[in-house]
C-alpha cells in the first residue's frame, strides 16, 4: 500500500510540473524560423588565427563574419541575401554548387576575399 501511495504522489507532482511548464511555452511559428541564422562555409586562416563564415537568416540579408580566435573580436560586413535554390526539373536531379558564400583568405591570413550576393 505505501508503494501505491508514493507512486500516486510522484505522478501527481509530475503532472502538476508538466502543466506549469506547458503554460509558459508557445508553439513555434514561421516568424521564428525566419529569424534563425545559418552558418555557411566556415574557413580557418592558414595561420589559424582567424575564422571566417557566412551568417544568413532564412529571409533577408546576411553577413560575412571574421573572428579573431585569440581575442574573440568579431568583424561583420554585409553580404546580401542568399539566392533561392534552383528549381528542380522533373527530368534531371538537382545539381550545381550549393547555395552559399565563397570565402578565401590570402596566404598570410591578413585579408579575406568573399563573393557575396546583392542585398534584398
Amino acid at each position: 500500500m505505501p508503494h501505491t501511495l508514493l507512486l500516486a504522489l510522484v505522478c501527481l507532482a509530475l503532472s502538476t510540473a508538466t502543466a506549469a511548464f506547458a503554460q509558459n511555452k508557445r508553439p513555434l511559428s514561421h516568424a521564428d524560423y525566419d529569424s534563425w541564422n545559418t552558418i555557411s562555409n566556415p574557413l580557418l586562416s592558414h595561420d589559424g588565427k582567424r575564422l571566417a563564415y557566412g551568417l544568413f537568416p532564412q529571409q533577408g540579408d546576411g553577413f560575412v563574419v571574421v573572428r579573431e580566435l585569440a581575442t574573440g573580436r568579431e568583424f561583420r560586413e554585409p553580404a546580401g541575401a542568399l539566392p533561392p535554390p534552383p528549381r528542380p526539373t522533373p527530368d534531371e536531379p538537382p545539381s550545381g554548387p550549393p547555395r552559399g558564400i565563397r570565402l578565401a583568405f590570402t596566404p598570410d591570413g591578413r585579408f579575406l576575399m568573399a563573393i557575396t550576393f546583392p542585398s534584398k
